[in-house]
C-alpha cells in the first residue's frame, strides 16, 4: 500500500509539472513600414536564473512561438540586425499561452548612420529539411565569386575542384528557385558574384514526381540554392577579362547577367589555354578512347589526384577551374541560360552550352598486381595522347499549370559530342628478376554520340483534399559511332619469345531507346496522413555492332575479318513494378514507407560472330523507408531513408567481344551477367544554434550489393590457352567482369562550423571516415580488396572586411589497402595538403592577391612519393571612378614545382601515376566589372 502511495504521489507530482508548462507566442514587426520581420532573433532569460534561456528565429510571417515553458518571471528579448534591441519582463503564471502584443522594433540610426554593426549576423539558421546561410556573415572580396563564399559556410568542403556540402556532393545550383545552366553546378559557382547573394539555402531536392506527391523515392539530390539580393534583382551584371601572359599563354571570359523581375539571362563566353573550364565534366565522352582509362586491366577503383593545378587561380574574374587539370588544356566556350514566368501558368527554364576543348597528357605509369602466387608482377608504362572534343548541351523545363487541379512539366535534354584522340605509348610487364613482354602501341580513334531524353510529368488533384493522381512518362535515346584504328607491336620473353604485329580497324554503333511510366495514386486517411498505391513498367533495348579488320598487306587496305574482335550484339530489359505505402505527417515528424515488387526480364541476343539467346527473368521485393524529424523547433533535424534499388548490366558489360586496345590487357564482356541488387541506407543529423551561430552535421551512409558486378581477371603466369581463340602469353591478362557478392562501402562524415567573434574568423571542421570492400577473381581465386580512409579538414577564413580576405585550410587524408589474397601488397599511404590564400585591397585600389598549397605524398610507389608547393601571385590596381576595372599582373607557380600525382586501388592492381601540368608563366590581365541596378 505505501508503495503504490509513494507512486501516485510521483505520477500527481510529475503531472503538476507537466500541466505548469506553457508556452509564449507573438509576432515582430518594423515600426516605420508595419512590415514583419523574417530571422528576427527572439530569446525568453528566466529572472532567477539566466543560465535558462531559450532563443529561436521568426519564421517567415514574423511569428514566433518558443514551448514548453514553466511558471516563472521572464525577460523577452528581440535583436535583428540595423535595429534596437527590444526587452520586456513577462509573467508565466498558469497553464494557459501567453500571447505577447505586437512587438515593433526601432531602426537604429547609429547603426544605419556610421555603419557599425553592434550585433552579430544570423548566420545560420535550420528550417525543416533546409540548411539557410546568410551571406553577410561570410565576408568576401569584392571580386570574389559564389563558389569562394560557399567554401566559408560550414561542412563546405572542396575535394578535388568538386564542391560537397553536409558530406555529399552539390549536384545542381539553383539562382532564386531556378535551375541555373541545368544542373551544371560549376557553371553557377564560378559565374554569380558573391556580392548579389543574400542567402545560400542547403537542401536534398526531391525528384519532380517526389515534390508534387510528398512522398520520398530516395532520389534525391544535392542542391544549394542561392537567393540574390532584393535591391540586386533587376539589373546588368557580370565580369569580364582579357589577358595575355608568357609562353603563348591567353584566356578571354565574359560574364554577362540580366535580371528584371521573373526574366533571367545569362549570358557566358571563355576563351582560354590555361586550364580553365566552365562546364562539368561529364560533358565529355569517348575521352578516354585511346587513353589510359581504356587500356589498363579489369578492376574499378578510385584515387586522389594531387596538384596539377589549371593557372589563373590568383585572378578571380572568370577562373572556371572544375578540378585539378592534367596535361594542356585549351577551351573555348560559349553559355545561354535563359527563364521567365509568363502570368500564373507559364514558367520556363532553358540552357544551351557549346564547348570545345584540346587536351594533350604525356604520362607515366606503374602497376603493382596482386596475385596469389606473390610474382612480384608489375608493369610501368609511359604515353603521350592528345584529344579534341566538341560538346552541345541542351536544356528545358516548362511548367504549365492547367487549372487549379492540373498541372504538366516538361523536361527535354540533349548533347550532341564529338571525340578525336590521338594517343601512343611503350609499357612493360616485368618480374622481379625477368621481363615478361613489352609493347609499343599507337591509336586514333573518333567518337560521335547523340544523347536525348524527355520527361513528362502530370499531376491530377482531386476535390477531396490529400487525394491526387500522377503520371510521369519519361524518354530516353542515345546513339554512339566510335571507329579505332590501333597498330601496335608486342614483345615475349621467356622459353618461347615471339613477337605479334597489330595493325587493325574498328567501327562500333551503338544505340539505345528507353520508355518507363510511373502511376501514382493517393488517398487521404486524415489531415495528417495516406495510403497510396503505385505502378510502373521500364523497358531500354540496347544495341551494338562492332566490326574489326586487319590490314591486308598485298590489298593494302583493311579488309579482312577479325571474329574473335567483331560483335552484333541486342540487349532488352524489362521491368514492371506495383507497390503500395503509408504516408504519416505532421510539423515536427514526417514517415513514408513502401513496398514494391517488381518483375524484371532481360533478354540477350547475338547474331554474329555465332547466334545464340540467353533470356533472364527476376523477381525481388524492393522496400523503402523514410524519416524526417524535426526537434526543437526547426533547429535541428534528424532524416533516415532506406532504399532498396535493382540495376541491370549495361551492353559493353553484356557483349562478348574482346577489347585490345592494349593487347597485353583484353577485356570482354559477359552475357550471363545478372542484374544487382542494392540496399542504400543514410542518417543525417543537423543542429544549428541561433546564439552561437554554430552548425552541427553528421552523415552515416551505407550501401550493399548483392551480385555486384565486378571483375574477373586472368593473369597469365606461361603461356596459357583460355579458348580456341584466345591464347595469352606470359604476363598478358583477360579481363571480364562477374557477378559477386560482398560488396559494401560505408561512409562516416563530421563538421563543425562556428564563428569566433573577438578573432572575426569563422572556423570549420570536418572528419570523413570511409570504408569499402570489392570482390574480385584474380586467376579463379576470390580476392576482397579492403579499403580504409580517414580525412581531416580544418578551415579558418576571415571575416574581417571585404578588403581583407584570408582562408587557411588543411586537408589530411590516411588510407589503408588490404587485399586478402596478396598481402605483400598490403599497405597505408598518406598525402597531405596546406593551404594559404590571401587577398588585401589597400591604398587607392591597389590588390595584392597571393595563394599557396603544400603537396605531401608517401607511401606510394618509391619515384611517386613527393613533396612540393605550388605557388601563385598577383598584384593589380582598381581604375575608373568606381573602380569597377582592374589591371593585374600575375605569376602562376611561382617556384616552378607544379606536378600531378595520383593513385588508383583495383581488385587487380595497385597504380600510381604521374603526368605534365602546366608550367610557370607571366599574365597580364585587364577585367571590367559591369554592374548596374535598378529598382523594379
Amino acid at each position: 500500500m505505501k508503495k503504490q502511495f509513494l507512486l501516485l504521489l510521483l505520477f500527481t507530482f510529475s503531472t503538476s509539472i507537466l500541466i505548469a508548462q506553457t508556452s509564449v507566442s507573438g509576432e515582430v514587426r518594423e515600426l516605420a513600414t508595419q512590415k514583419t520581420l523574417r530571422s528576427a532573433y527572439v530569446s525568453l532569460v528566466n529572472l532567477a536564473d539566466s543560465s535558462r534561456k531559450r532563443t529561436i528565429p521568426t519564421d517567415a510571417m514574423g511569428k514566433f512561438q518558443i514551448s514548453p515553458v514553466r511558471r516563472g518571471n521572464y525577460s523577452l528579448r528581440v535583436s535583428f540586425l540595423g535595429y534596437q534591441e527590444f526587452r520586456k519582463n513577462i509573467q508565466v503564471s498558469g497553464d494557459e499561452p501567453v500571447k505577447v502584443d505586437s512587438i515593433y522594433l526601432i531602426e537604429d540610426s547609429q547603426v544605419l548612420n556610421e555603419v557599425k554593426i553592434v550585433g552579430q549576423v544570423a548566420a545560420v539558421i535550420q528550417k525543416k529539411d533546409t540548411l539557410q546561410f546568410n551571406a553577410k556573415a561570410y565576408k568576401v572580396n569584392p571580386d570574389a565569386n559564389a563558389d569562394e563564399l560557399i567554401e566559408k559556410i560550414p561542412g563546405a568542403v572542396i575535394d578535388n575542384g568538386k564542391m560537397q556540402i553536409q558530406g555529399e556532393e552539390v549536384k545542381q545550383v539553383m539562382i532564386d528557385g531556378k535551375l541555373f545552366f541545368g544542373k551544371d553546378a560549376t557553371a553557377a559557382m564560378k559565374n554569380i558574384p558573391a556580392e548579389v547573394i543574400d542567402k545560400i539555402q542547403v537542401f536534398d531536392q526531391l525528384s519532380e514526381q517526389s515534390q508534387l506527391t510528398g512522398l520520398d523515392d530516395g532520389n534525391t539530390t544535392k542542391t544549394v540554392n542561392i537567393t540574390t539580393r532584393p535591391d540586386m534583382r533587376n539589373g546588368l551584371f557580370g565580369r569580364n577579362s582579357i589577358g595575355i601572359g608568357t609562353n603563348d599563354t591567353y584566356k578571354g571570359n565574359a560574364s554577362i547577367n540580366r535580371f528584371k523581375g521573373n526574366s533571367r539571362l545569362t549570358v557566358l563566353f571563355q576563351a582560354n589555354n590555361i586550364n580553365q573550364q566552365n562546364f562539368s565534366s561529364e560533358d565529355l565522352i569517348g575521352v578516354s578512347s585511346g587513353s589510359a582509362q581504356s587500356r589498363r586491366g579489369g578492376g574499378g577503383g578510385g584515387g586522389n589526384r594531387g596538384g596539377g593545378q589549371g593557372g589563373g587561380s590568383t585572378d578571380n574574374s572568370g577562373n572556371f577551374l572544375v578540378n585539378n587539370q592534367p596535361g594542356y588544356n585549351t577551351t573555348n566556350a560559349l553559355g545561354l541560360n535563359y527563364s521567365n514566368e509568363w502570368g500564373t501558368k507559364l514558367k520556363f527554364q532553358g540552357s544551351y552550352f557549346l564547348n570545345q576543348a584540346n587536351n594533350s597528357i604525356i604520362e607515366s605509369t606503374f602497376q603493382q598486381y596482386i596475385q596469389s602466387n606473390n610474382t612480384g608482377q608489375t608493369y610501368t608504362e609511359s604515353s603521350n595522347s592528345s584529344t579534341k572534343s566538341l560538346n552541345h548541351r541542351a536544356y528545358f523545363r516548362l511548367e504549365y499549370k492547367i487549372d487549379d487541379r492540373n498541372s504538366l512539366i516538361f523536361t527535354p535534354n540533349l548533347s550532341f559530342q564529338n571525340t578525336e584522340a590521338n594517343s601512343g605509348y611503350d609499357g612493360v610487364t616485368k618480374l622481379p628478376t625477368s621481363k615478361l613482354n613489352d609493347v609499343i602501341n599507337r591509336n586514333i580513334s573518333s567518337n560521335n554520340a547523340v544523347n536525348f531524353s524527355n520527361n513528362i510529368l502530370f499531376r491530377h488533384r482531386f476535390a477531396k483534399m490529400g487525394r491526387a493522381l500522377t503520371l510521369n512518362i519519361t524518354t530516353t535515346y542515345n546513339d554512339r559511332n566510335a571507329n579505332n584504328e590501333l597498330r601496335s607491336t608486342n614483345n615475349f620473353y621467356g622459353a618461347n619469345p615471339s613477337s605479334k604485329i597489330l595493325n587493325q580497324n574498328s567501327n562500333t554503333d551503338a544505340k539505345g531507346l528507353g520508355f518507363s511510366s510511373n502511376l501514382y495514386y493517393s488517398e487521404p486517411l486524415s489531415k495528417q496522413s495516406s495510403v497510396f498505391v503505385s505502378t510502373s513498367f521500364g523497358y531500354n533495348e540496347n544495341q551494338s555492332e562492332k566490326y574489326a579488320y586487319n590490314f591486308s598487306d598485298s590489298e593494302q587496305k583493311y579488309n579482312r575479318l577479325d571474329t574473335l574482335l567483331s560483335n552484333v550484339f541486342n540487349s532488352d530489359y524489362y521491368n514492371y513494378r506495383v507497390g503500395t505505402g503509408f504516408r504519416q505527417f505532421s510539423k515536427a515528424m514526417n514517415i513514408s514507407a513502401e513496398i514494391r515488387y517488381q518483375n524484371a526480364h532481360l533478354m540477350n541476343e547475338q547474331i554474329f560472330p555465332k547466334v545464340y539467346n540467353l533470356d533472364k527473368s527476376f523477381n525481388n521485393i524492393l522496400p523503402s523507408f523514410s524519416m524526417r524529424y524535426n526537434i526543437d523547433g526547426s533547429a535541428k533535424s534528424l532524416r533516415f531513408n532506406y532504399q532498396t534499388q535493382t540495376q541491370q548490366p549495361s551492353i559493353s558489360q553484356l557483349q562478348e567481344v574482346v577489347n585490345n586496345n592494349n593487347p597485353l590487357r583484353l577485356s570482354t564482356g559477359n552475357s550471363s551477367l545478372s542484374q544487382e541488387y542494392q540496399h542504400q541506407l543514410s542518417l543525417r543529423y543537423t543542429a544549428t544554434s541561433p546564439t552561437t551561430f554554430s552548425n552541427f552535421v553528421t552523415l552515416m551512409s551505407a550501401n550493399f550489393v548483392k551480385g555486384n558486378i565486378t571483375n574477373s581477371s586472368f593473369i597469365a603466369t606461361r603461356d596459357t590457352v583460355i579458348s580456341k581463340e584466345i591464347t595469352l602469353k606470359a604476363g598478358s591478362q583477360l579481363s571480364r567482369p562477374v557477378n559477386l557478392d560482398g560488396q559494401y562501402s560505408i561512409r562516416g562524415f563530421m563538421s563543425y562550423g562556428f564563428p569566433v567573434k573577438a578573432l572575426k574568423m569563422n572556423i570549420n571542421t570536418n572528419i570523413t571516415a570511409n570504408f569499402s570492400r570489392t570482390p574480385g577473381l584474380i586467376n579463379t581465386v576470390l580476392n576482397y580488396s579492403d579499403a580504409q580512409k580517414y580525412t581531416f579538414g580544418l578551415v579558418l577564413s576571415s571575416n574581417i572586411s571585404p578588403n581583407v580576405d584570408f582562408t587557411i585550410s588543411s586537408n589530411s587524408n590516411l588510407s589503408y589497402v588490404q587485399n586478402t589474397i596478396s598481402s605483400s601488397l598490403n599497405n597505408n599511404y598518406f598525402n597531405q595538403n596546406l593551404k594559404v590564400r590571401l587577398n588585401i585591397i589597400f591604398w587607392k585600389g591597389i590588390v595584392f592577391n597571393t595563394d599557396a598549397t603544400y603537396y605531401s605524398y608517401s607511401g606510394l610507389s618509391s619515384s611517386f612519393n613527393q613533396a612540393y608547393t605550388l605557388w601563385n601571385m598577383a598584384i593589380g590596381k582598381k581604375v575608373f571612378a568606381k573602380q569597377q576595372g582592374e589591371i593585374r599582373l600575375s605569376i602562376f607557380d611561382l617556384l616552378k614545382l607544379n606536378t600531378s600525382i595520383q593513385r588508383n586501388i583495383t581488385t587487380t592492381y595497385i597504380e600510381d601515376s604521374q603526368s605534365n601540368v602546366l608550367q610557370q608563366f607571366f599574365m597580364l590581365t585587364f577585367s571590367y566589372n559591369l554592374k548596374k541596378y535598378w529598382k523594379s
